[in-house]
């Protein structure tokens, strides 16, 4: 590409890493060259120009200022590039010839040090497998390093869904395998070394030995992640990393991606983001990393009923203590995020303000301490000890801090006056010295007669004395001319010349002398990182209770009662997000599942609510066990291991999978994994296909679930088969629930209300008439539905086939029930299809309750 020097030396470096945008320091500026040059100017909305690149060539180049390169290393990333930044490692005025560069860091998705999104984590993952799955994943902006090990693939997606991550690494062998499983996310396939070259991570962490033999696997995952962030930023110490932590699936809930999506925990799927979720209406929280923490919380409810309970004392206690809930809540309202504030300093990225907000937050913990005593919260009593032993720390930076600091270390005034004698002297003399400039201007004017005489200072000139032009008679001749404008001369004389040397000398000694007292309070900070890191983890704690008890109270939700029976009653229970919107026109429903009543078919028209009432019952179970109070006049919740949901229609073509082959994953998923202390949501199960194979399916799917007397899940089964509803009569388990609706004349009222019972009609003209179709259409539909439903049965299967579809296992090849005679005797055909759908499922119900079988 180049003949020049320099672009020989941007080619080598270049070379070095092909796969980034290679940020080349040049001055004030990171330079991009040639092919990065052209990808990076249109991402950036920079202008694209060239230069000389020898023999008469150009070669396109763009660029960005030093100082503001943050904003645009984002936008790459974001974009979904890799950037390589290449800095100058000597002083330019020192070198000769070339000055000496090298890449001194690669950002990537998950190794950005900044992050816009306040209320989640950036994590960069690493997989392996042997045996089991093992993942390791860290957010460096908070230093949160986990492990987490697993022998089923599935359950790995299911963990990588929940903290989606911002970059995957995994060994190169396997990454084909596992690309389509990976679709969506931003991943690397790494050299097999770094995830055998363990050293050093087991010597940064060996106080976590017995943790890494019990996770093998994960072991491998975290060590080839901390080869790889060492690789990417050689001369991070990562400080702010100090704790290895566990994910074990024994101790949360199980929830597979599709129940987090169809529940719309932490994202809705209309917006994607925050909006419209549960996060959104339980996060009151006041600080950064106590949100953090909330969306953590609700993404891994508790299975332990002690440790629910304890926090649920917490939050009742906080919703009876108002006063010391509002108190807190302002405190909190004056705290910073002490972990990405704690991470910017381990990667001496920290401005001056970083320091001071880091102060600020620190002072707040002795009036967080002083409201706990104050008003005799007992819950918040245990955080009391990881919030002392800061108190010296935050003092000390408040006095030596300046509280107007810059924002970079590069203008100076960091420091506060009064906290090293010698700065205030050096500031005092580079400041210019008021009091010996005015000393001196006096001593001039006498000296020469001249009364409009007087100093003063540019940047270009220095200090110099100016003379109008009426008064040039009267210039001493040890004055030297500096500058002549259009009424004046400028003039300095040796005496001003010294004093401007020690001025510019004092700067400069004023500049290091500040920074190096910045660097030992930095340095201070960082060795209080893990004292510093627990006040963190209990400010987030305590910032998620009041978050909680305050939505309790603002929303009317109540303490859940937690039970180990297997029941989960709920009375006069309510949508945590619909609510919101509905505000006093939510019709609250209840609910009573049972181990011995434990299967809920639910028929009614659509738009009649059976998608929100089924999702509110999970969401429910799902609050209660993260320790939230809930919404509902009253709730017993059996603890549940997983809840597993199946709600709505999406394809994924990109697959190969249609609409109805994604229905039929999930349920086989379903089905496969689901216990006794499993919930179940499923809506629709069915519709995809033609009317008698989702007839069957469903049939079959409820019989399954309700059969099975050793692991029959806690089941809700809405559907517009309302042939389904027969089976109350065949299964003990299975029980019917209905939506109300009001018929008036042609048009009816949906009143979300559920009941006992089956109902008889779907009600979709209905349906179709209140979203606007045309009005002919309509009328050609209540047509044809007339028709269809005075049909005889020839259309349909025989009668034979009609039984075996509903029973199969009513027929034995050699010996026929004597009750199917029956059907021989019977003329179905000259039967309507409902007539004869009722007359067949009495008749299985009759043969099941005999003692013949």
């Amino acid at each position: 590409m180049a003949t020049t020097p320099m672009l020989k030396q941007y080619e080598s470096i270049k070379a070095k890493v092909p796969d980034c945008i290679l940020f080349f320091r040049l001055g004030d500026f990171y330079e991009m060259f040639a092919d990065d040059a052209l990808t990076a100017a249109p991402v950036l909305e920079i202008a694209l120009t060239s230069r000389e690149g020898g023999s008469g060539s150009r070669i396109p180049m763009c660029g960005v200022p030093h100082h503001s390169a943050e904003n645009y290393i984002q936008k790459l990333i974001a974009a979904g590039f890799k950037v390589a930044i290449c800095e100058q490692t000597e002083d330019p005025q020192q070198s000769k010839g070339i000055v000496k560069r090298d890449i001194v860091r690669i950002v990537s998705p998950g190794t950005v040090d900044t992050v816009a999104a306040e209320h989640k984590n950036n994590y960069l993952a690493a997989i392996y497998k042997e045996k089991d799955w093992g993942l390791a994943y860290l957010d460096l902006t908070t230093g949160d390093f986990r492990l987490f090990q697993t022998p089923s693939q599935q359950t790995l997606l299911n963990e990588l869904n929940r903290i989606n991550p911002a970059e995957i690494i995994l060994p190169k062998e396997f990454a084909v395998s596992m690309s389509k499983a990976l679709d969506g996310y931003y991943s690397n396939a790494a050299d097999k070394t770094i995830f055998s070259s363990l050293a050093g991570f087991r010597e940064r962490f060996h106080n976590y030995t017995g943790l890494l033999e019990q996770m093998p696997v994960s072991a491998r995952a975290a060590g080839a992640l901390w080869n790889y962030i060492k690789k990417n930023i050689p001369d991070s110490s990562l400080q702010n990393v100090i704790e290895l932590k566990s994910c074990r699936q024994s101790e949360v809930m199980v929830l597979d991606r599709w129940t987090r999506k169809n529940l719309e925990l932490v994202e809705s799927s209309r917006f994607g983001d925050e909006r419209g979720t549960i996060f959104d209406v339980l996060n009151l929280t006041k600080t950064a990393f106590g949100a953090r923490m909330l969306r953590h919380w609700i993404q891994q409810p508790l299975l332990n009923k002690e440790q629910i309970e304890a926090r649920l004392d917490t939050v009742e206690e906080l919703t009876k203590n108002t006063f010391a809930r509002q108190e807190l809540f302002k405190c909190l309202s004056h705290v910073y995020d002490l972990e990405r504030l704690t991470a910017r300093l381990s990667y001496g990225k920290a401005s001056p303000r970083d320091m001071l907000a880091l102060a600020a937050t620190l002072a707040c913990l002795p009036e967080v301490r002083k409201i706990i005593h104050q008003h005799q919260v007992l819950t918040l009593t245990k955080y009391l000890e990881p919030i002392s032993g800061l108190d010296d720390l935050s003092a000390k930076l408040l006095k030596a801090i300046n509280p107007d600091a810059p924002v970079t270390l590069h203008e100076g005034n960091i420091i506060n006056n009064g906290y090293i004698p010698e700065i205030d002297r050096l500031r005092a003399v580079a400041s210019g010295g008021r009091d010996w400039i005015a000393r001196l201007e006096n001593q001039e004017r006498e000296k020469t007669k001249i009364k409009s005489l007087k100093i003063g200072y540019n940047k270009v000139f220095g200090y110099y004395i100016e003379i109008t032009n009426a008064n040039s008679h009267l210039v001493p001749e040890d004055y030297i001319r500096k500058q002549t404008l259009a009424n004046c001369e400028r003039y300095i004389t040796p005496e001003l010349k010294e004093y401007e040397q020690q001025v510019l000398n004092a700067q400069e000694k004023l500049f290091d002398l500040e920074y190096a007292v910045y660097t030992e309070l930095k340095d201070e900070v960082l060795s209080h990182t893990p004292p510093i890191l627990n006040a963190a983890q209990a400010i987030g704690e305590i910032d998620v209770f009041l978050s909680l008890a305050e939505a309790a109270v603002r929303h009317h939700y109540v303490r859940p009662e937690i039970n180990n029976e297997g029941t989960i009653h709920i009375v006069e229970g309510r949508h945590p997000v619909v609510e919101q919107v509905c505000n006093d026109l939510f019709v609250p429903n209840d609910t009573l599942l049972t181990s011995s009543k434990s299967l809920a078919l639910i028929t009614g028209p659509n738009m009649g609510g059976k998608s929100t009432y089924m999702r509110q019952v999970a969401l429910i179970v799902l609050l209660s066990q993260v320790g939230s109070f809930v919404p509902a006049q009253k709730a017993a919740i059996a603890l549940r291991d997983c809840i597993y949901t199946r709600v709505g229609a999406s394809d994924n073509l990109a697959s190969g999978q249609s609409t109805f082959m994604v229905e039929m994953n999930e349920v086989a998923f379903i089905l496969q994994n689901a216990a006794s202390r499993s919930l179940i949501i499923l809506d629709e199960v069915g519709r995809g296909t033609a009317t008698y194979d989702g007839l069957s399916l469903a049939w079959a799917i409820v019989e399954y679930l309700a059969g099975n007397p050793t692991a029959q899940p806690l089941t809700l089964f809405a559907t517009h088969y309302h042939e389904l509803t027969a089976l109350e009569t065949m299964f003990p388990a299975v029980f019917n629930l209905h939506v109300a609706v009001r018929e008036k004349g042609s048009d009816i009222l949906f009143l979300h209300k559920i009941l006992p019972g089956k109902a008889d009609r779907s009600y979709g003209l209905h349906v179709a008439k209140i979203a606007g179709l045309p009005l002919d259409l309509l009328k050609r539909a209540e047509s044809i539905l007339r028709e269809l439903e005075s049909l005889s049965g020839e259309t349909y299967p025989d009668k034979a086939t009609r039984v075996e579809v509903l029973q199969p296992s009513l027929f034995d090849q050699e010996e026929v029930h004597p009750l199917l005679k029956e059907v021989e005797e019977i003329d179905l055909d000259r039967m309507t299809p409902k007539q004869a759908m009722d007359y067949l499922y009495d008749l299985v119900s009759r043969i099941r309750s005999s003692k013949v079988l």
